[in-house]
């Protein structure tokens, strides 16, 4: 395996790993079992090393995302089955968290009674959700990708509804933020692609008739009343968000270095550490976690997969280079607003599965030059 050189990306994941290193040497009190958080933000960038430093060609990107995407058309199936067939009771008999006799309340879509959120194999809905958005934006504004996937607009209906049946607003908020720019992009130098836009719309539409129709479950309306209760702040987790933000942004004022890790969010907790602050967002707990310096490392590597997506368009000597470089735009794009409003920066399968797209995409791109050259 032959080793590439450094990029900029590189430089920018060794300095933000350089900075957690600091703040566990630093400012970590309980070390042991602080090794899990230092592993959460680790694993994500040994997959991405591995992935730079592996043979990739369109070909196999394409083969590998298609797999992907196929297993996550299955779990969407099996997630609304479980939700809505065999209901929480089944979460509850293998060990899913409760309480009172009924899972938590993460699991429930609030005001609803015990309407419970798709989660599918995973810890919670959210989580679920972000993979969702992650997959789908990848597969889908790929047109070269999309258009290889068998059974594409039943696949990818199924799969949004899903997404939809989550109640993840941490996920919806970006998701539908990149799909307007996706759709505004494209109308502007491409035209929209009606016949895709219909077929989309058409299967939606028969894929929530028969959850309306069949099983009582009117997406619509559901969303239309979770948005009320959001504005309103009726919500629970909406009306409290502000209030945790302010109190861990407030103890960062007092800790601009950070107060070390595993003592944000619920990882510390499952550590067996003290959670000083809930945080409920990304970026918070970046700033609690590795401090003021730490946290600059990690949004500066977002830009720089940003600017080298952006470069690699212009230098892309074919149309399917400059779609994959597009997509890996929409899904940073994704993956950078959603990180506000959860601490999924420590959800490291998730992560892991982002920073290989990226390393891929990457290096199918610096290996274009041996590629022939695809006319539009």
């Amino acid at each position: 395996m032959k080793i590439d050189k450094v990029n900029l990306i590189d430089i920018s994941i060794i300095s933000f790993l350089v900075m957690v290193g600091l703040s566990y040497m630093f400012f970590t009190e309980n070390k042991v079992s602080t090794l899990y958080i230092i592993r959460c933000y680790i694993e994500p960038f040994i997959i991405y090393f591995i992935a730079k430093n592996t043979k990739w060609n369109i070909e196999s990107f394409n083969n590998f995302i298609i797999k992907i995407f196929n297993f996550t058309f299955w779990l969407s199936l099996y997630g609304m089955f479980q939700a809505h067939i065999l209901k929480d009771v089944f979460l509850m008999n293998i060990g899913y968290p409760t309480f009172n006799g009924k899972l938590t309340n993460p699991f429930y879509l609030s005001g609803f009674g015990r309407f419970q959120r798709v989660v599918s194999t995973f810890v919670n809905p959210n989580m679920f959700a972000f993979f969702l958005g992650v997959i789908i934006l990848i597969a889908y504004c790929n047109k070269s990708l999309f258009n290889n996937i068998k059974m594409k607009y039943l696949k990818f209906s199924v799969v949004i509804v899903a997404l939809l049946l989550t109640f993840s607003r941490s996920n919806l908020i970006p998701f539908v933020i990149c799909l307007i720019f996706y759709g505004l992009y494209n109308s502007k130098h491409f035209g929209l692609n009606i016949k895709k836009i219909l077929m989309s719309l058409l299967i939606f539409m028969i894929v929530t008739s028969i959850l309306k129709y069949n099983f009582d479950i009117d997406i619509i309306n559901y969303f239309i009343k979770l948005t009320q209760r959001t504005i309103s702040l009726e919500d629970t987790s909406a009306a409290g968000r502000p209030i945790i933000w302010r109190s861990a942004f407030n103890r960062f004022k007092d800790n601009i270095f950070g107060i070390g890790l595993g003592k944000t969010g619920s990882k510390s907790v499952y550590i067996g550490n003290e959670m000083l602050e809930p945080a409920e967002s990304s970026y918070l707990t970046l700033l609690l976690d590795t401090g003021i310096q730490g946290f600059i490392c990690y949004i500066f590597i977002f830009v720089s997969i940003m600017y080298s997506c952006f470069k690699n368009m212009n230098k892309a000597n074919n149309i399917v280079l400059r779609d994959m470089n597009l997509s890996l735009i929409y899904l940073t794009l994704y993956i950078f607003i959603a990180l506000a409003f959860s601490n999924y920066v420590l959800d490291f399968e998730i992560m892991s599965v982002y920073y290989c797209i990226v390393a891929i995409i990457n290096k199918i791109q610096k290996n274009s030059k041996n590629l022939a050259v695809i006319h539009e």
